[in-house]
């Protein structure tokens, strides 16, 4: 199957000739409004790693929330959404669970409500080339005014296309104006690691205390990102984090006359051991597509 694609978009776009891309027909399942609510710790730490927990309140049905992560390592739509099971008024469990990285021992809180419109279509390639939905939305404040800022993004959800349809869409698409992107993602944040690892510290020199704390902040920002893929059980979440431990170990043992030993030793010990904990995962997963393969 191929990529989804998504887009942000401005709101005067119009959706391009869909029949040049291979579309014979574009049934439209129907349009909804609803409340949205963004969860975050502060300084709107998820935000700014790209990360969005919403729930969305509909009339007369229960709450739906969802986590919506960045693609750290695989190609193809820049988000990922992961439909979560309610639990009450609360946030899930399971939210907590898999942004355990992020939040740490801090409280999520109401971030931003906004007013959500979708409008839903049903795609029908050629005979024999498959199905995907594209849904149009727009998100924006409650209350609307002159100077009201609403986001506008278009996804297209593959139900089985052939792969040169869905690149004749992207083409098709992007020639009209849309843009590929994380809709949600605050492109001009800092790295998340910025507040989580503030305590990172230097020796030797602003130069080298500069240098030092660039590259290990971004092996831990790369062990971080890849937390919620190892929670979700996702074999290259486990390979992508086991990589950034041994990493984040080497950088601190390269590092070490310049860094705290003491503090640098407790971190290498904890590494040590997630390391031998992924490397066991890592050494199931191996052998389970190895089985698989001579099937």
């Amino acid at each position: 199957m191929s990529p989804d694609l998504s887009y942000v978009v401005d709101a005067s776009f119009i959706v391009p000739l869909l029949s040049e891309a291979g579309i014979a027909d574009a049934t439209e399942l129907g349009a909804s409004e609803h409340s949205v609510i963004h969860y975050d710790v502060s300084p709107r730490r998820l935000r700014r790693a790209g990360i969005t927990l919403c729930c969305e309140e509909r009339p007369e049905r229960a709450a739906a929330w969802s986590v919506s992560l960045p693609q750290v390592w695989a190609t193809g739509s820049p988000l990922r959404r992961i439909a979560l099971d309610s639990e009450g008024s609360g946030v899930p469990a399971e939210a907590r669970r898999l942004l355990t990285a992020f939040l740490l021992s801090d409280s999520l809180g109401v971030a931003e409500r906004y007013r959500r419109l979708s409008r839903r279509w049903l795609l029908a390639a050629r005979p024999g080339s498959g199905l995907a939905e594209l849904t149009d939305e727009r998100l924006g404040p409650m209350t609307q005014g002159p100077e009201a800022r609403v986001l506008r993004t278009i996804l297209v959800v593959d139900k089985g296309l052939d792969e040169g349809v869905v690149e004749a869409l992207d083409d098709a698409f992007q020639r009209g104006g849309a843009r590929p992107g994380a809709p949600l993602q605050d492109e001009g944040a800092g790295p998340v690691t910025q507040d989580i690892f503030s305590k990172l510290k230097a020796d030797g020199g602003d130069s080298a205390g500069v240098g030092i704390q660039a590259a290990l902040t971004r092996s831990v920002r790369r062990l971080v990102m890849n937390d919620p893929g190892v929670r979700l059980r996702e074999v290259e979440g486990v390979h992508q984090m086991r990589v950034a431990a041994r990493r984040l170990r080497s950088d601190l043992r390269t590092f070490g006359p310049l860094v705290d030993n003491n503090w640098a030793r407790g971190l290498i010990d904890g590494l040590r051991v997630l390391a031998r904990a992924l490397g066991e995962v890592r050494d199931m997963d191996v052998l389970l597509e190895n089985m698989k393969a001579s099937a």
